[in-house]
């Protein structure tokens, strides 16, 4: 993405401006591999033949709404997660690391225990989180994301990424250092965001009796927020991270996603830009193909290397502005 001034807070580049300057690549190959290998000076063109997609779904937001999604392993009560003793980044990490090369995910998700309630978490909205979040911390933008720290519960309000509005979020039961069982609020930790993501993605998924809540790129955003407001203001910290902090390499992989590949769709061979769900299956597949540890970091504190992948995110904006 390429921050803007004067426009909303993130611009995509259009076909136009991702073919300016930079060769065509011809491969027969359209994978996270071949995409990771191309230049910076270079574009791929898919051709229109070629569905990134798979076959079952008619298109994007249904394979959104139903697709296959990774599934974290969780205890069925409460007394269990206190016992194991593990953590929901553990979880995450060991599901990523079970699963099978080239399935195809719309995200990563668990039921909670007490609610039932079913959250999901999209890679594409954890990227785009954490590049707002680092946007609005370097202050390239007039917007900032405020926070109210009340121990377990927190709120913050975030810009949308579109500029113009502000989201409320609210977190319920942050697993803290003050936690009774911080194992099982890792997993029941309410996340909530005014929003109306949840509305498009189809919140009352009928694969889960007590629906399904999208994690979506404020909550993310304001996430990063409330646990950088607990380190630096030494407040009781957060002990299980149920986001886990892209590294450099997956976020340089989204760039070339964003700003080096698009895809012929029509009969006169007219292109698109990649959708959301297009940049969401290829993000899983270079997951996979690189392995969960070379794009996250998952450990508890790893909160405190927000900062790292951070700076990353502020210098890309800077070396595409020209500063």
């Amino acid at each position: 993405m390429i921050y803007d001034e004067k426009r909303p807070l993130f611009k995509a580049p259009g076909v136009k401006d991702i073919r300016a300057g930079k060769a065509r690549k011809t491969v027969n190959d359209y994978g996270a591999r071949t995409i990771d290998g191309l230049e910076y000076d270079e574009y791929l063109e898919i051709r229109s033949n070629f569905s990134i997609l798979p076959e079952g779904y008619r298109n994007a937001r249904h394979f959104l709404k139903k697709g296959p999604q990774l599934d974290v392993r969780v205890p069925d009560t409460m007394e269990a997660c206190k016992k194991e003793k593990k953590g929901i980044s553990a979880r995450i990490r060991e599901g990523l690391k079970r699963a099978p090369c080239n399935r195809k995910y719309r995200g990563y998700g668990w039921s909670e225990i007490d609610s039932g309630q079913h959250k999901i978490f999209a890679l594409t909205d954890i990227i785009t989180g954490l590049e707002l979040f680092a946007a609005v911390r370097q202050c390239l933008t007039n917007e900032e994301i405020s926070v109210n720290d009340y121990g377990q519960r927190c709120a913050a309000t975030v810009p949308s990424k579109s500029g113009g509005e502000s989201h409320l979020v609210d977190f319920v039961g942050m697993p803290t250092e003050t936690s009774d069982n911080v194992f099982a609020d890792g997993v029941n930790m309410k996340m909530h965001c005014d929003c109306k993501a949840n509305v498009y993605h189809g919140a009352l998924n009928t694969k889960y009796k007590q629906g399904e809540n999208r994690v979506c790129d404020h909550l993310a955003a304001g996430y990063f927020a409330v646990a950088k407001e607990k380190l630096a203001e030494k407040r009781p910290r957060i002990q299980q991270n149920p986001i886990p902090v892209p590294k450099c390499r997956l976020l340089q992989f989204n760039d070339k996603l964003t700003n080096n590949v698009i895809k012929r769709r029509f009969a006169d061979g007219r292109a698109d830009t990649l959708s959301e769900t297009e940049r969401e299956i290829l993000l899983w597949e270079y997951v996979q193909f690189k392995g969960p540890d070379k794009c996250f970091w998952f450990d508890e504190g790893a909160l405190g290397s927000v900062k790292r992948a951070m700076v990353y995110a502020i210098r890309r904006s800077a070396k595409e502005q020209g500063i």
